[in-house]
């Protein structure tokens, strides 16, 4: 297994917070005061990322590809059936 990954949670900006994972998955974060949990934040689920290869933005690649080459719909089949590895954020779906 490479890492895991917590979708939801950004580096936090000025303070640390903690990181509590369980062994199923589920886990909370919490700001920090003097090692000790002070306050509680939010629910959250770690998921295990397998090894894996470069991830890249499949619908930029179609795009390019499109620009480039007269027809793609092979092409777009096949990375719209490769695994996804972590999915894509809200913002960034195409």
């Amino acid at each position: 297994m490479s890492g895991i990954y917590i979708p939801g949670l950004s580096v936090p900006e000025n303070k640390a917070i903690a990181v509590v994972i369980h062994p199923d998955g589920t886990a909370y974060t919490a700001k920090m005061f003097a090692g000790v949990c002070a306050e509680y934040l939010k629910d959250c689920v770690a998921i295990p990322v397998p090894d894996h290869g470069r991830l890249i933005e499949a619908e930029r690649l179609k795009e390019v590809f499109h620009r480039n080459v007269a027809s793609g719909e092979a092409f777009d089949q096949l990375i719209d059936i490769a695994p996804t590895i972590i999915p894509a954020d809200k913002e960034g779906e195409g």
